[in-house]
C-alpha cells in the first residue's frame, strides 16, 4: 500500500465518510508545519463529529500564528466540553493574546475541566488584566481551580497580582481568605506586610495561619 501523501491527508479531512479517518488526518496534519495545512484544519472546526474537532483544536495549537485564533475561538464555544477545553489549551500554548478576553469569559465555563484549562491557559498569556479574575479564582470551592489559579497567577506580573488580591481582601468570606493571603506572602512586597499582619489576629485560625505564614515569606525575602 503506498504511503499517504500530504495531499492525502488534506483530502481526507475534508471529505472521508468516516470519521475516524478524519480525526487521524487531523492528527497527522496537525504534525506537520506546512501552511497548506490550515485552511483545511480551520474548515474542519465545523466537523460533525467531536472526536474530530477535538482533534483539529489540538493540531490548531501548535501554531503561534494569529491567523488561527477565530478558528480556536469557535472551537471555544463547541457544545463538546473536551472540544472547549482543548482549545483553551491550545489558545494559551500558542500564546494568543486576541482570546484574552474569551479566555476570561471561559473561566465562567459550567463545566471545571473547561475552566482550569482557561485559567492555566490566562497564565501562558500572562497579561496583568487577567489578575483580578485569577485571582477570585483563587476562592472557588474546586480545589483544582484553586490550583491552577495560583500557577497562574505566579506567572503575572507581581505588581498586578499583589493590587488585585489586595483588593479582594476585603470583600470575600473568611473561609476563603487562605488562599489569597498565602499567595500575597508568595508574590508579596514589604509594602502589604501591614494589611497582612492585620489578619494575623483574626478569629478564624485558618486566616490567622495564613496570614502568619505570609508575614513569614515577606521577611525572609527582606533580609
Amino acid at each position: 500500500m503506498p504511503e499517504l501523501t500530504l495531499e492525502d491527508y488534506l483530502s481526507q479531512i475534508r471529505t472521508h465518510p468516516d470519521a475516524d479517518v478524519r480525526r487521524n488526518a487531523a492528527w497527522v496534519l496537525g504534525r506537520q508545519r506546512d501552511p497548506r495545512i490550515l485552511p483545511a484544519l480551520m474548515a474542519a472546526v465545523n466537523d460533525a463529529d467531536s472526536s474530530v474537532r477535538l482533534r483539529v483544536a489540538e493540531s490548531l495549537g501548535v501554531w503561534r500564528d494569529e491567523s488561527v485564533t477565530s478558528a480556536l475561538l469557535r472551537l471555544l464555544q463547541d457544545a463538546d466540553s473536551d472540544v472547549r477545553a482543548q482549545a483553551a489549551q491550545s489558545l494559551g500554548q500558542g500564546e494568543h493574546h486576541s482570546a484574552l478576553a474569551a479566555l476570561l469569559a471561559a473561566v465562567n465555563d459550567p463545566e471545571d475541566e473547561v475552566r482550569a484549562t482557561a485559567i492555566e491557559a490566562l497564565g501562558k498569556l500572562a497579561d496583568a488584566e487577567a489578575a483580578p479574575t485569577l485571582g477570585l479564582a483563587l476562592t472557588d470551592d474546586d480545589s483544582l481551580i484553586r490550583f491552577q489559579a495560583l500557577q497562574s497567577l505566579l506567572l503575572l506580573p507581581a505588581e498586578a497580582t499583589q493590587s488585585a488580591l489586595l483588593a479582594l481582601l476585603p470583600t470575600v468570606e473568611a473561609a476563603r481568605l487562605p488562599p489569597l493571603l498565602e499567595t500575597l506572602g508568595r508574590i508579596g512586597s514589604t509594602e502589604t506586610f501591614d494589611l497582612i499582619s492585620a489578619f494575623s489576629t483574626h478569629p478564624d485560625e485558618a486566616v490567622q495561619g495564613a496570614a502568619e505564614w505570609a508575614m513569614e515569606q515577606i521577611k525572609a525575602r527582606s533580609t
